[in-house]
């Protein structure tokens, strides 16, 4: 049976099939788990740690169909407490610790009074807004068992009751990256969950059981957490689960644990491109590097395949949002590194997706023509929560400007809000900026005021940036005069899953020179 016609499964019937079929396999977070003494080693430990939290959340009176608000430092561990949420019919919604204080508010308050689950970090955020967060939760629960005026442990008394609830109710509930504003509040179901899974199932279905570790550093709020987390249990999968991205950390586990595959984030492979040129090497065993959630620099993917000592090694690249799982996928290959193309994100996925691009009367263009990429899939939401449900059997609209090449493939250029009059694509620039310009960790275009264009320029080790470079690649692509401001990697704002938040540093930006660095706020 393909992994695409199987019954939908939960997060939490996941966690204890891989514990009855595969207990010991390895699980290895980078920080210790919530709760006193539940350190989790392997898949049979994580059984154990989702079935006490679902004890406690029952015994913290949490039924089916409460929502469960999960606020907490990064950790493997919201995906169990998520699972422990589901195995009482409860519906969690993940909302990234790293989230501005005063968004968490108004998330908080579209949820509609839920139990908040937090740990001392959370707590040390909310703090401040804590009569605030009184006022939108039902009640107020830490899991490492600090205890404030306003918060009490989650300790265990009843056993919990498992229930399941209709594959097609709501599951979990996530949230939008807040690229451009508040993020929004995405409910997925057990069905649309499932299929967000199908891409990463099929791959481990073709390449049979693997012993060999994965790593995986991306957000845990994140949906993709959860459907790659499912497919690691569903096929047995060792994996390494990493909260902290920084170099020399990462640099660390690699090496202890030599994964075969690699999962993250654009920019932190980005971040890590300094490891390629390691002279112990630690990316010479992986097979797949993999990432969903944005195109990705070719500077950055040739890095990564180069640092490979295998050879059939491969960029897996994705393309798709919160609300519609993966809708594309690109296998790059070392024979391809030559003419990749940042900008091409690959084909609809056969039985999952279907992809169309419009102009602006609503109609399909030709190939070749930039729109507005829509997509048709199974792994569509249940829509926004206190907004309307997407349309089941209609064309979605992924606010992003594309083109469809002849052969089927799909080109992403920009997205609709980020648009400049006389470049065809800031993401394509970027990319032939990075590309000419080696000592560049990130370069951003953003309109500060109207549709003027600044850019903002981290050089890896913190040196100058090289102006006289820079000018001739920015007159190359048409780009000269732009203002530009040097900054750290460290202080540009991102969203909880790494992506540029481009308004909010739009903003920053509006009406200062760019002769000084510009100090730009930090991430949030």
């Amino acid at each position: 049976m393909s992994v695409h016609t199987q019954a939908p499964i939960t997060l939490s019937e996941a966690v204890f099939l891989a514990a009855e079929r595969h207990p010991g396999t390895p699980l290895v977070a980078d920080a210790e788990w919530a709760g006193t003494g539940k350190e989790v080693l392997d898949h049979a430990g994580l059984a154990r740690f989702v079935g006490d939290f679902a004890d406690r959340l029952w015994t913290a009176g949490v039924r089916p169909g409460t929502r469960v608000a999960v606020v907490k430092r990064d950790h493997i561990d919201v995906q169990a407490l998520a699972a422990a949420a589901v195995r009482i019919g409860a519906v969690p919604a993940l909302l990234s610790g790293r989230l501005d204080v005063q968004d968490v508010l108004a998330l908080l308050d579209r949820l509609d009074e839920p139990v908040l689950l937090t740990d001392a970090y959370g707590a040390g955020r909310l703090a401040p807004v804590r009569a605030e967060v009184s006022r939108l939760t039902a009640s107020a629960w830490s899991v490492d068992g600090t205890r404030t005026a306003w918060i009490r442990p989650l300790a265990a008394g009843e056993e919990h009751r498992p229930h399941r609830n209709p594959d097609g109710a709501e599951a979990i509930i996530t949230h939008s990256s807040g690229t451009t504003g508040l993020p929004k509040l995405i409910a997925q179901s057990t069905a649309s969950l499932h299929a967000h899974a199908v891409p990463t199932l099929r791959v481990a279905q073709r390449t049979g059981p693997q012993t060999e570790f994965s790593l995986r550093c991306i957000s845990p709020t994140h949906t993709r957490a959860s459907s790659a987390l499912l497919g690691n249990l569903v096929m047995g999968t060792p994996l390494v689960a990493v909260a902290d991205p920084g170099t020399a950390h990462v640099r660390e586990l690699l090496l202890t644990h030599r994964p075969v595959s690699v999962e993250s984030h654009p920019n932190l492979f980005l971040l890590w491109e300094s490891l390629t040129e390691d002279p112990d090497r630690p990316f010479a065993q992986v097979r797949r590097f993999v990432s969903t959630f944005d195109a990705i620099h070719p500077r950055t993917v040739r890095a990564l395949l180069n640092a490979s000592d295998q050879p059939d090694a491969v960029y897996l690249q994705g393309y798709g949002q919160t609300e519609t799982g993966p809708t594309t996928l690109r296998v790059i290959t070392r024979a391809d590194l030559d003419g990749v193309s940042g900008r091409n994100v690959g084909s609809p996925i056969p039985g999952v997706s279907e992809v169309r691009v419009t102009g602006e009367d609503g109609e399909p263009v030709p190939p070749g023509t930039a729109g507005t990429i829509e997509v048709r899939t199974e792994g569509l939401s249940l829509g926004y929560v206190g907004g309307a449900a997407p349309p089941r059997d209609g064309w979605w609209s992924m606010q992003d400007v594309g083109r469809l090449l002849e052969n089927g493939e799909l080109e992403l250029l920009d997205r609709v809000v980020d648009r400049a009059d006389g470049v065809a694509s800031l993401l394509e620039a970027e990319d032939a900026l990075l590309e000419a310009l080696p000592p560049l960790c990130e370069v951003v275009l953003v309109k500060p005021e109207g549709d003027s264009l600044a850019a903002v320029v981290c050089v890896r080790d913190g040196s100058p940036l090289d102006r006289e470079a820079w000018d001739r690649a920015a007159g190359r692509l048409g780009l000269a005069g732009v203002p530009v401001h040097e900054t750290r990697w460290e202080d540009i704002p991102f969203t909880g899953s790494w992506k540029v938040r481009r308004r909010l540093l739009a903003r920053s930006l509006a009406g200062r020179p760019a002769a000084a660095p510009a100090g730009l706020p930090g991430k949030s």
